[in-house]
């Protein structure tokens, strides 16, 4: 499994400036002010597995194209994907399908998307589960808020989980 995820939004702009230059697209975007940046930690995983089940037509972790492209985007492995971009038009749709999906309709596959993804080997009591939906149920509300910042100011946004 890999670490941890995060997401950018930046304007398209800057998005075709940092595919322009792809060996330096990863060190500036981990420059960028935190308030572009949303940190999914290790649950992007189970956040994407949640939003898979639930029929999201876009999953914003795994959608979109590899950033900056084919050739030079970072993170591959088996566990998780590519760096990857969105679109304005495509983080409209994700931000609109995640303003209309509360976190209680997913929170019922959490079960299923912790056996998937969770490598630890603790068993899953009443317990844990608990205390690992709230914190999930917490990032799924700062992405919620990150897709509808990045939709009304008709930005892009690029996943990677390194």
């Amino acid at each position: 499994m890999s670490v941890l995820g995060d997401l950018v939004r930046l304007d398209p702009e800057l998005l075709e400036e940092l595919r322009s230059v792809p060996g330096e697209a990863y060190d500036r975007l981990l420059e960028m002010d935190p308030e572009y940046r949303v940190d999914l930690d290790r649950d992007w995983a189970v956040l994407s597995f949640l939003m898979r089940t639930a029929g999201f037509p876009l999953d914003p972790m795994t959608a979109g194209q590899a950033f900056p492209d084919e050739d030079t985007a970072w993170g591959a492995g088996d566990d998780y994907p590519l760096s990857r971009s969105l679109t304005p038009p495509e983080v409209a749709q994700i931000a609109d399908r995640l303003n209309r999906t509360s976190f209680d309709v997913l929170a019922p596959h959490l079960p299923a998307a912790l056996a998937a993804n969770d490598r630890s080997g603790v068993p899953l009591t009443a317990e844990r589960l608990d205390g690992i939906g709230r914190l999930v149920g917490q990032r799924y509300a700062a992405l919620v808020t990150f897709f509808d910042i990045a939709a009304k100011n008709a930005q892009c946004t690029v996943f990677w989980a390194a």
